[in-house]
């Protein structure tokens, strides 16, 4: 049985482990050997019930995003499925498939961060993932600690699935441009045929500038337009005038 699973998890590399239990929850095999010491070990997560309790073969359940010691006390998503007899009477355990998120969260967050012509990371951007109970899942941001509460931008928790959101924020006297996205699933998974909901929400953090240094910008134009311009001069005098909007992204003026 170890083979086969070391086997499956060497073609899965997303996967940290695979644990096949019995009817009462007992390991009986990891892919893993670094949890060789779950072996004969009871698993009393409340997951484990309710895997017991699927109806058809199609039915899975997934634990909440929290630290496991299946994952070395880290925070991780454990999907069960139970195995069944081969006659089909019943069910006589389960497997697990702890994913393994520390490694592959970071990947994809990684893997969106902004980049300039040149395909360098954008200085002072950041990504990160954060779920429905408004926990952080995983940030490329070092203050943005696993399981921690996302206070920066409540909005999110209105989005619903594939529900998109931009909007301005500030963080350490910094602007942000933040763009976010509620995930909507993969193929069958999370579909509407598919019970189980979970909302993910994808956040991507780029800098404007320091916010005292874009007020005084923002305060002294208004000032120059104030003080300096009047298209109701030009009108008087029978000229045509056109008015602009102009702004600051960075230290450009446009």
């Amino acid at each position: 049985m170890t083979e086969v699973l070391r086997y499956i998890n060497s073609l899965y590399t997303v996967y940290d482990n695979l644990i096949v239990f019995d009817r009462k929850g007992e390991v009986m095999a990891v892919s893993n050997h670094q949890y060789n010491h779950l072996l004969g070990t009871q698993l009393a997560d409340e997951w484990v019930g309710r895997t017991r309790s699927c109806a058809s073969t199609q039915d899975y359940v997934v634990s909440p995003f929290e630290p496991t010691p299946l994952y070395n006390d880290k925070h991780t998503y454990i999907y069960a499925a139970p195995i069944r007899h081969l006659d089909g009477s019943g069910i006589v355990g389960g497997i697990a498939i702890v994913f393994d998120s520390t490694p592959q969260f970071q990947a994809m967050l990684r893997d969106v961060i902004p980049r300039d012509k040149t395909d360098t990371p954008v200085n002072g951007s950041f990504t990160l993932f954060v779920n429905e109970q408004m926990s952080v899942i995983s940030s490329t941001h070092k203050d943005f600690a696993i399981g921690e509460t996302f206070e920066l931008m409540p909005a999110i928790a209105k989005l619903k699935d594939s529900e998109q959101l931009f909007d301005i924020a500030i963080y350490q006297n910094t602007y942000y441009a933040v763009g976010a996205r509620a995930a909507y699933g993969y193929r069958e998974f999370k579909s509407e045929q598919d019970s189980y909901r979970n909302k993910v929400v994808a956040l991507i953090f780029t800098p404007l500038g320091k916010v005292d240094e874009i007020n005084q910008r923002i305060h002294a134009e208004a000032q120059v337009i104030h003080n300096k311009f009047n298209p109701n001069l030009f009108a008087q005098s029978g000229q045509d005038c056109q008015e602009y909007a102009t702004f600051y992204v960075g230290d450009s003026w446009m």
